[in-house]
């Protein structure tokens, strides 16, 4: 398994927690393990890297700047940290909610 594939099926099991914490029907829930996962998780063996890494591209450019204020927060709250000030607290509400 190359890396772009092992990353697509990392994601794959994310987004597979993710709904096996939210669905509680039995049936459904049996339905996705035997059915819909087996089935996602052999389309992302058949699928070419290329077509992958256009994939993983797309989700890299929507998530960036998510991850960029997330970056921007902890270096004001390490500075807030260090010199012992709390005037950020008021200032990154928005990425608050994220992280």
């Amino acid at each position: 398994m190359t890396e772009i594939k092992a990353i697509a099926k990392d994601l794959l099991s994310m987004t597979d927690s993710i709904i096996k914490t939210r669905v509680k029907n039995s049936v459904i829930l049996g339905l996705y393990n035997r059915l819909v996962l087996p089935y996602l998780s052999k389309q992302i063996d058949l699928t070419p890297d290329n077509e992958i890494a256009k994939h993983l591209q797309f989700a890299y450019k929507r998530l960036q700047p998510m991850f960029e204020k997330k970056h921007f927060k902890d270096q004001i709250d390490e500075a807030d940290k260090l010199s012992g000030n709390k005037i950020a607290s008021s200032l990154l509400k928005d990425q608050s909610k994220y992280f």
